[in-house]
């Protein structure tokens, strides 16, 4: 009789011990607890796994473009880690300082947040220093999941937007209309999440006209 093979695992799969939350083992543990361990390893090993696929995205071809070059341009050259040639570009929609100011932004809210329950506790905390703000770091693979999430909110008010357009009757999207798509929007995550403020207010500022170069042209302009 042959041995059945063991299925290759994932690199990762290996290096994981979960000692935090192992699986149940039959002899070893009680039965009664068999649901909750097993719920908690697989928990623990879908986040790792998870953590390890997000690291490796930035490898990933949908966030890599290919470089044009023009003709007569040098051929690209070779990378020293692959012997590849460098013949593409990261695609992304968010900068490294746009994303920064996001995380910085998001650590600061939170801070508020925690320095307002403090105070209703009559704890003696201090919050987030004004002068030298809190910079986390950014994980690549945090990144590209801040910037999903960045554009998949913009899509979802542009979606919301043009429903509003045609309803209106309107050949574009208006301001008014652009702030009442973000209000319906922000409205649903603050309901379910609670993390967006249900409004955000925007202010519009009157269109400036455009001043004539020519100073004859400017001189016949009639004032008002």
């Amino acid at each position: 009789m042959t041995k059945k093979a063991k299925e290759p695992l994932p690199p990762h799969a290996a290096k994981d011990t979960f000692h935090a939350f192992p699986s149940y083992v039959k002899g070893k543990h009680e039965v009664v607890d068999r649901s909750m361990m097993d719920v908690q390893h697989t928990g623990k090993s879908t986040r790792n796994a998870a953590n390890v696929l997000w690291g490796e995205s930035t490898k990933c071809l949908l966030y890599k473009k290919k470089i044009e070059r023009k003709p007569g341009a040098p051929a690209p050259k070779i990378s020293k880690k692959t012997n590849q040639p460098i013949d593409k570009r990261p695609n992304r929609a968010f900068g490294a300082h746009t994303i920064r100011a996001l995380a910085s932004g998001a650590a600061a809210a939170l801070g508020a947040e925690w320095k307002a329950q403090s105070e209703l506790m009559r704890c003696k905390t201090n919050g987030e220093y004004e002068r030298y703000p809190m910079l986390p770091a950014v994980t690549p693979g945090a990144a590209l999941q801040m910037e999903v999430a960045g554009i998949a909110y913009a899509q979802e008010v542009v979606g919301v937007a043009m429903k509003l357009m045609k309803v209106g009757g309107h050949l574009k999207i208006t301001p008014r209309c652009a702030q009442a798509a973000c209000d319906i929007v922000n409205n649903k995550l603050n309901a379910g999440t609670g993390f967006m403020p249900p409004a955000i207010c925007a202010t519009f500022g009157k269109a400036k006209e455009a001043k004539p170069k020519d100073p004859k042209a400017a001189a016949a302009v009639p004032a008002k």
